[in-house]
């Protein structure tokens, strides 16, 4: 009877300190999970506003004056001819091109919505691309060929842009059913998006200078 207490009184204690390793071990692994995507959120903020940065002061965007480059001040004429003008229907053919702005500009195994607004008249740019991607079938590849497969350039673009109100450039080229199909794409990815707005001046001319808005949505996995 003896043995038998003694036995019994060991596996209660290998019972109990089993139970007390697993709940260490849960803590412990679900405080690492929650940390880990923490500091991916961070990192990507960081990286959108380094991003939003590096385009507000590019030689392709910004205005020169043959002396400096005025960060924040983007040149209307480089804005056409780098982005896609809403008002061009034309220019929505860029679409398909590799952008040379966001090739010299982005991060690697990322996507990147880049939007310039002018505040006083109707006139908005936006641009679409991704950085170098590195590892075949990452998600942001995929989400990526997901995008492009998905574009929709048709006569019914003009009143998807406008349904809610307002000009949004995203509506026009997909519709919700497109959005959310990619976007599940990249959440199956654990992919995570930052968006980022900064005031800019939009020049036309020496003595045309409208306020405008930079607006930057960054996607990385």
């Amino acid at each position: 009877m003896k043995a038998i207490s003694q036995l019994f009184a060991i596996t209660l204690c290998v019972m109990f300190g089993l139970a007390i390793s697993i709940v260490i071990l849960f803590l412990f692994f679900g405080h690492m999970f929650l940390v880990i995507p923490i500091i991916k959120e961070n990192e990507i903020e960081r990286h959108s506003i380094i991003l939003a940065n590096a385009f507000m002061s590019s030689d392709k965007l910004a205005y020169y004056d043959n002396l400096r480059t005025y960060r924040a001040v983007l040149d209307k004429e480089k804005l056409d001819n780098e982005m896609v003008n809403k008002n061009n229907i034309l220019s929505y053919l860029k679409i398909f091109d590799e952008s040379k702005l966001i090739k010299e500009i982005s991060y690697p195994n990322s996507a990147v919505f880049l939007i310039v607004s002018d505040n006083e008249q109707d006139n908005t740019w936006f641009l679409i691309g991704g950085g170098p991607i590195k590892g075949e079938g990452t998600g942001i590849s995929t989400y990526s060929q997901c995008m492009l497969s998905h574009v929709r350039i048709d006569p019914a673009m003009i009143f998807r842009a406008y349904r809610k109100g307002f000009f949004n450039p995203i509506d026009a080229v997909w519709t919700d059913y497109d959005m959310q199909a990619c976007n599940e794409v990249l959440n199956a990815n654990q992919g995570f998006v930052a968006f980022k707005t900064f005031p800019v001046a939009i020049r036309y001319s020496d003595n045309d200078i409208h306020t405008g808005v930079l607006s930057l949505s960054l996607a990385e996995v």
